[in-house]
């Protein structure tokens, strides 16, 4: 049963409420499992009658019209847009599913290569075309044992819940999938350890790699607050320089860190950040090494 709020949330002309703890709601059958946490964004982006869909999670704040990128070219050309984690191949630590030791990459027999983990919070898609991948994101959802389960059934940190699902899903199908580099907006660092990731904000481009379409906001905040918007980063608990405790890291951003006109949507230094297509090559493959 919804609560009163989801139920007037319902009743709005033409607005289909599912029940995501439900899989007869959902027409799943016994083999698939109902949604409890990860599985939320997967399911929404499996089970909504729309054909293309922007899925967002709630760190993911638009700072603009999110539907030019159903006419971006490189959107048109994949039928997909991902964006990738500040956690990547070559970062010091967090790194969960890039890195050459990692098991997926035998999982999807493919050749480690230097990429960024993705950051699942925004996903574009055109279910038509990619129909084929979304159902091996479904697949990968199925077994638990994958996604963040405890042992001894599952592999703890192989997968971090949905995080990765969506890239390795088109990696084992060989699909070819454009996915934007992050960017920092906002951060502090303490002396104790100045390679230490403090929970900084970090944004996403659309189309134009010069502005910020997206903010992602740290997972500690409970919701954004515009005010904090305009100056490119989320924390209302660290006004002026005030920091606090978490995971053995003093986090903060501190205010103006990153000049910002929220209006234009533009800093006052370029951004870093751009567009990479990924797709597999002639020696992609661990058994190209044995042909």
């Amino acid at each position: 049963k919804f609560s009163p709020a989801k139920e007037d949330f319902c009743s709005f002309d033409g607005v289909e409420c599912r029940d995501l703890y439900d899989r007869n709601d959902l027409g799943l059958d016994t083999n698939l499992f109902p949604g409890s946490r990860f599985e939320w964004c997967i399911y929404a982006a499996v089970f909504n009658d729309f054909e293309e869909a922007i899925i967002l999670d709630v760190d993911a704040v638009p700072m603009g019209d999110v539907s030019s990128l159903f006419q971006f070219p490189k959107y048109l050309e994949t039928g997909q847009l991902f964006y990738a984690d500040i956690w990547g191949s070559d970062t010091r630590s967090w790194g969960e599913t890039t890195h050459a030791k990692s098991k997926l990459w035998g999982l999807i027999g493919l050749k480690p290569y230097n990429l960024r983990e993705q950051e699942s919070s925004i996903i574009v898609i055109n279910k038509r075309k990619v129909w084929k991948e979304l159902n091996v994101v479904l697949h990968f959802t199925r077994f638990k044992q994958l996604m963040d389960d405890k042992p001894p059934r599952g592999y703890r940190r192989i997968v971090y819940g949905d995080k990765d699902v969506w890239r390795l899903s088109w990696s084992l199908l060989r699909s070819e999938f454009y996915m934007a580099l992050p960017f920092v907006l906002g951060k502090k660092r303490v002396k104790h350890d100045k390679e230490e990731f403090c929970r900084e904000s970090f944004g996403h481009i659309g189309q134009d790699e010069t502005s910020v379409l997206f903010i992602h906001q740290p997972k500690t905040l409970q919701a954004p607050y515009i005010d904090y918007l305009s100056h490119g980063f989320v924390d209302p608990r660290c006004p002026g320089e005030t920091s606090y405790t978490e995971n053995h890291c003093r986090h903060c951003i501190s205010n103006e860190t990153v000049p910002y006109d929220y209006k234009t949507g533009k800093f006052l230094k370029p951004l870093s950040s751009r567009w990479q297509l990924h797709k597999c090559t002639k020696h992609c493959d661990f058994e190209s090494d044995r042909a």
